[in-house]
């Protein structure tokens, strides 16, 4: 389909008319900004229970667990003394 002149330009309109609304401000940007950051940043605890075929490694300052993140991902988490509470 062929547009005249006047259409075009009509088309035109609409279209910088809704590419304007969707501008964020930067207040919006800003709090948005915010909220990520507080969920980013906030200390997730949580308790699990290691058998010592779990632990990697045992050094003076804590313990080493071996975790596997994916497919082929793995790498070991430090866990410090003073986090822990071992149960015999």
């Amino acid at each position: 389909e062929v547009l005249h002149n006047n259409e075009v330009k009509i088309e035109f309109e609409k279209f910088e008319t809704q590419q304007l609304s969707e501008i964020l401000t930067v207040e919006e940007i800003t709090e948005a900004y915010e909220t990520y950051k507080t969920k980013r940043d906030a200390v997730h605890e949580f308790e699990v229970e290691i058998t010592e075929e779990q632990i990697e490694k045992i050094v003076l300052d804590g313990l080493f667990v071996k975790v596997w993140m994916g497919i082929g991902q793995e790498g070991l988490i430090f866990i410090p003394n003073h986090q822990l509470n071992i149960l015999e």
